[in-house]
């Protein structure tokens, strides 16, 4: 978790929340900071130098194993938020934690003081892998991948994986898919990916959706298409392999 956080430190340094104020210097991951006053005391130091027309915030990130309404829930304590905290269906798709709060420190009110304004929270793969995920299906094939990882790397075949965030452009229209298995095959010098498609329901409609949709993803990578049924029974690592194989 510690390796995550710094990554996340190092990424802030780039990033500025008000002209010549990095968020780096008011970014923090424990909720103990908040807690023991040292958050309050760096916004009040840096009111002085903080630029016209813009007001002073901080951002806490904290890994919590659960949410509720307000409150975000770490092992180190909990923190409640001033409003709602916002998320991406948690509770209506029953997602399991770990989660990724970002939380927004501000003043609301000058008589009250810096207090936790509002915060979103976003499910990840692992305490250790801040890898978004939206369904349990994700961090399944997620798991199955890690797994393909480590047994290709055994016969000499390097695998990266990623999990767009944002759409891809093709000519047909926006789309996503829901992982990229990039390779090289020290074997025999080949460097080539896939997308992996996931199929979570029967339906017709949904299918006939998801047959353009990988039309479209094949403008760009060789694609797999995988039932969620088959990922949770962990009968696909054959058919993942051979996708390397036949490449």
């Amino acid at each position: 978790m510690n390796h995550e956080f710094a990554r996340l430190h190092a990424a802030a340094e780039r990033f500025e929340i008000a002209p010549h104020v990095k968020l780096s210097d008011h970014l923090y991951f424990n909720v103990k900071q908040w807690e023991s006053r040292r958050v309050q005391a760096r916004l009040r130091e840096a009111e002085r130098a903080w630029p016209e027309g813009h007001a002073p915030q901080a951002f806490l990130v904290l890994e919590a194993h659960a949410i509720s309404g307000t409150t975000i829930h770490t092992g180190l304590g909990d923190l409640d938020i001033r409003n709602r905290i916002q998320h991406t269906g948690i509770i209506r798709a029953k997602v399991e934690p770990p989660f990724i709060a970002l939380v927004v420190i501000g003043e609301h009110n000058p008589r009250e003081g810096y207090l936790p304004l509002r915060a979103y929270a976003q499910p990840v793969f692992k305490g250790n892998r801040f890898i978004p995920v939206d369904r349990h299906s994700d961090r399944v094939l997620l798991e199955t991948l890690t797994t393909l990882q480590y047994k290709m790397r055994r016969k000499r075949v390097e695998l990266a994986v990623k999990k767009p965030l944002f759409d891809v452009v093709t000519h047909a229209g926006m789309v996503r898919p829901d992982a990229i298995v990039a390779f090289l095959d020290h074997r025999t010098g080949l460097e080539a990916d896939f997308a992996i498609q996931l199929l979570r329901e029967r339906s017709p409609q949904y299918l006939e959706m998801k047959a353009l949709e990988r039309k479209r993803f094949e403008e760009f990578h060789r694609t797999m298409t995988l039932d969620v049924r088959d990922l949770e029974n962990g009968d696909v690592m054959a058919s993942l392999e051979q996708m390397i194989d036949d490449a």
